[in-house]
């Protein structure tokens, strides 16, 4: 009579392991590391953690960049390099029934989700400029996904991807 209960014991330390493996790999964040950005150039890093993104820094050159659209001439027209110098929280967005890393504000109610933040861009020209910006990684593949930076009255929507 005692095999049944033994039985009914490892199963259920089974299952339990099982839950405490699938916990400890599931998704807190994007792969800590460097990531490239592209259109315009640049880049930043997730720390260890994967809890904030540190060293955002990206160039480009006004009028001549492909993916800015610029409504005016505030900019100068050399090659612009533009960083942040604070840590930037990343947080979870939800939306569909899916969840995904985020910097940003999660808004479920906009078309994807996601609000971008205030943000000072440092301008390798000298001086700063007042802006905003979102990273959101892929539902699907952590190591890659997109962002949009408004400096000035330029916007730029680049991919990210994990170097």
């Amino acid at each position: 009579m005692r095999r049944p209960a033994l039985l009914c014991v490892v199963l259920i330390a089974a299952f339990v392991a099982d839950a405490v493996a699938a916990s400890a790999v599931s998704p807190g964040g994007p792969p800590a590391g460097a990531y490239r950005l592209s259109e315009p150039d640049g880049g930043f890093t997730v720390n260890k953690k994967r809890t904030s993104v540190s060293g955002l820094h990206f160039s480009f050159e006004n009028g001549l960049t492909p993916t800015a659209t610029c409504s005016s001439t505030k900019l100068p027209a050399a090659k612009i390099t533009a960083s942040i110098s604070k840590k930037l929280r990343i947080s979870a967005a939800h939306r569909g029934g899916y969840t995904t890393s985020i910097v940003g504000r999660s808004t479920p109610k906009t078309s994807n989700g996601i609000s971008p933040i205030p943000a000072t861009f440092k301008l390798s020209t000298g001086g700063t400029v007042k802006g905003s910006l979102y990273l959101a990684w892929n539902y699907d593949g952590p190591k890659a996904g997109s962002g949009g930076f408004i400096v000035g009255d330029c916007s730029f929507y680049p991919n990210l991807k994990k170097r």
